[in-house]
């Protein structure tokens, strides 16, 4: 099963690509996407990038690509959502608000780069930009900054310690 996944997880990518290049500035294949509900599509390929950082990084590119300048992809994000009832907008919320613990490896820069750019996008409506306030999207990323505050007094003070 896990054999099958990885053999698969190489044309997906490819694939992804190929939709997301047709996507970038396409307001055309963008309105078609919304048509197909390529937003279900998406929610059901999410689980799979937990296993596969390049996975994970083309659908959040795949999702800049298809937002961007395109109210009714935007709007497409906020309008189906999983079995915990989580819209896509949500989840990328969660994934670059997250903060892991101290025996997990930090977020991919990629991700957390992309992941950004899409909200960023989605912002930018009225329908996106009320998903993500009901996702706390500001609170979140408050928490975000004071760890990262955090981590940065903690290198400073270890250089200090380390000079004296």
């Amino acid at each position: 099963s896990t054999i099958q996944r990885t053999e698969l997880v190489a044309p997906l990518i490819g694939a992804l690509k190929l939709l997301s290049n047709i996507l970038a500035g396409c307001t055309e294949a963008k309105l078609a996407c919304v048509s197909l509900q390529l937003p279900m599509l998406l929610l059901r390929l999410w689980p799979l990038g937990s296993h596969a950082a390049a996975l994970r990084t083309q659908l959040l590119t795949l999702l800049c690509n298809y937002v961007g300048h395109c109210p009714a992809a935007k709007a497409s994000l906020t309008a189906y959502s999983d079995a915990k009832g989580r819209c896509l907008a949500t989840i990328v919320v969660k994934l670059v608000t997250r903060v892991p613990r101290p025996s997990q490896p930090p977020m991919p820069w990629d991700h957390w780069r992309i992941g950004w750019a899409v909200l960023q996008a989605l912002a930018t409506t009225t329908e996106s930009r009320a998903a993500l306030m009901r996702a706390h999207l500001l609170a979140a990323s408050a928490r975000v900054r004071a760890r990262a505050n955090a981590c940065v007094r903690e290198r400073v003070d270890a250089r200090a310690c380390a000079d004296a």
